[in-house]
């Protein structure tokens, strides 16, 4: 896959927390992670690469309506980041994306990964490899 289209605006503020990279393998997403340290621009960047990314993935027919509603609350999310090295090296981020506003669903979101059944559009998961600015793996919860 090429890299994401430019994306044409700043990011807004979002709340995000950096768990470790074991959980790259407790996802599935890293057979042996090795953490890399990301810097606030690498975060900021990894956030508009969603907003032009997320509606070029493909998705299957469920998912792919929940899309626009990602997108029109995506600077709502909160973020848990996991920043591991790729099999080739490359710089990757996997970010567990939820809604909760007031955060009496998720207390410890900071520290410990949000995993819930169904949720639908309030609950993804995106890969971004950092070094080719592109995005994988887009997994929206079911509804149900």
């Amino acid at each position: 896959m090429d890299r994401c289209p430019e994306p044409s605006s700043a990011p807004t503020s979002v709340e995000r927390a950096i768990l470790p990279a074991e959980v790259a393998e407790r996802v599935g997403v890293s057979a042996a992670a090795t953490a890399w340290p990301p810097t606030l621009e690498e975060l900021e960047g990894a956030d508009r690469l969603l907003t032009t990314c997320i509606p070029t993935l493909p998705s299957v027919d469920d998912e792919a309506e929940q899309v626009p509603k990602i997108m029109a609350m995506l600077h709502q999310y909160r973020r848990q980041v996991v920043a591991f090295r790729g099999e080739q090296g490359q710089r990757m981020l996997w970010l567990n994306l939820f809604l909760d506003r007031t955060g009496d669903r998720h207390p410890k979101w900071r520290s410990e990964y949000v995993s819930v059944r169904g949720g639908g559009s309030q609950y993804f998961s995106i890969l971004v490899d950092v070094d080719a600015q592109r995005c994988s793996d887009l997994r929206i919860n079911s509804a149900r």
